[in-house]
């Protein structure tokens, strides 16, 4: 996923737009690209879930009609879905229901831009923890890839080029600098020019190596390295 995706529930019209306005407002002083979507109910954002089931962010108030904030919070665990939780109340009570559902942060209305700033930083501190990622500038923008999408890595000149199941990114840096930032161990640096994702090999020969109909060669010596690490990933001894 390259945008984070957030998602605000509020059955106060006033109050969704003050939400998004302030989430808007976060991520311009952060330089992070996004999208927004809206619910006014939480059985709203049930119909829709099918189809955007990965929400990085939910900004979820409590007391709703018919189907409470903290019931869908609940569901939401209940079938795995590890969005990072804000409630927004205007109800102290609540604040130990939070805790059975992993809340991120618990914001009292009227919302205070400053603290719900804090909760959205801490929220996204908690999303790059649970999964590797590099952040990459394009641009004037910060951009988040999850490493597991990238499939590989090459050195064009003087620009690095990402090639992700979502798209192609060009860092302005050398690819030894990309390297040094990535955390996952399943890469393999497979020639002065590439470095491969192991989790999207498709293929191996004693000269190249191929991913998604792309065929990347294999520096002379690094063969048996490389199908060695590749064998162990798919006997379980590799992350």
């Amino acid at each position: 996923m390259n945008k984070l995706k957030i998602a605000i529930c509020d059955d106060e019209k006033l109050q969704l737009d003050l939400l998004k306005k302030y989430c808007t407002a976060w991520l311009s002083d952060n330089k992070i690209q996004a999208s927004i979507n809206t619910y006014s109910s939480s059985e709203a954002f049930l119909f829709s879930y099918e189809d955007n089931k990965n929400y990085d962010i939910l900004l979820l108030d409590i007391q709703m009609k018919e189907l409470s904030g903290i019931s869908l919070a609940k569901r939401l665990r209940e079938i795995g879905d590890n969005v990072s939780i804000i409630f927004i109340t205007g109800i102290k009570d609540f604040v130990f229901e939070g805790y059975h559902v992993q809340a991120v942060d618990y914001i009292l209305k009227p919302v205070n831009e400053k603290n719900l700033k804090i909760a959205l930083s801490r929220a996204y501190d908690n999303i790059q923890i649970k999964e590797p990622q590099i952040v990459i500038q394009i641009n004037n923008e910060l951009i988040r890839l999850n490493e597991k999408d990238i499939q590989y890595i090459e050195s064009i000149k003087h620009n690095t080029y990402l090639y992700t199941d979502n798209g192609t990114y060009q860092a302005k840096k050398g690819i030894s600098a990309v390297e040094n930032e990535l955390t996952g161990n399943f890469f393999y640096k497979c020639h002065r020019s590439y470095i491969i994702n192991i989790l999207h090999i498709d293929s191996i020969s004693k000269n190249d190596v191929k991913i998604n109909n792309t065929i990347i060669p294999i520096a002379r010596g690094k063969w048996e390295e490389l199908n060695k690490a590749f064998l162990n990933y798919y006997r379980g001894e590799m992350w």
